[in-house]
């Protein structure tokens, strides 16, 4: 099996991506979101679908969205938040505390 391309982090747009609408027939639609990055999340371990470890860009409504959803796997995330120039200041682990 031919393993996907990974694409870098966007430190200037978040790369969040959203549905369309709560209700809809067909196949659901999805748009990125606009707003700018205030992190990055990246992957410690390899995701179980393609055997990569991933990471992405996400601005501060997607990256609540995201520990929401992913607070119990905190092991296996790791977040870096962004400083003014786009710049990684700091890791912080994804934990209940937060």
């Amino acid at each position: 099996m031919k393993k996907p391309k990974l694409v870098s982090p966007d430190k200037k747009r978040c790369q969040g991506e959203r549905r369309v609408g709560a209700f809809q027939l067909g196949p659901p639609q999805q748009w990125r979101c606009e707003k700018k990055p205030v992190a990055i999340v990246y992957e410690n371990v390899p995701s179980p679908d393609d055997g990569l470890k991933g990471s992405m860009s996400l601005c501060q409504e997607c990256l609540t969205a995201f520990k929401s959803r992913y607070m119990y796997q905190n092991e296996n995330f790791t977040i870096k938040h962004l400083g003014i120039r786009g710049q990684c200041k700091q890791a912080v682990m994804i934990d209940a505390e937060q």
